[in-house]
């Protein structure tokens, strides 16, 4: 089966937009740019959504944090949302 993670980035207590996340797994490498989803009223966190194809194991997730600084992530696994809080990673 296909599976997937969402990635939500935050620096304290507020979403990181346009962090840009990429997520590393031993099938690909993929990079998207943390927005908020927008529909007809509404607005939700942003986040950024990853297929990940027959991967069953994230090898990191590297943040580019909006002042340009870097950090990487490990991930607890797939099939899940996953916050990350800057300053709690480490130097890629």
């Amino acid at each position: 089966s296909e599976h997937w993670v969402i990635v939500r980035p935050m620096t304290g207590k507020r979403d990181a937009y346009g962090a840009v996340v990429t997520v590393t797994t031993d099938q690909s490498k993929q990079t998207r740019v943390a927005h908020p989803t927008v529909g007809y009223l509404s607005s939700s966190h942003p986040t950024a959504h990853f297929g990940l194809g027959i991967a069953k194991a994230i090898q990191s997730i590297d943040i580019l944090w909006p002042d340009q600084t870097r950090e990487r992530f490990a991930a607890a696994g797939v099939d899940r949302q996953i916050v990350v809080q800057k300053g709690s990673g480490r130097s890629p």
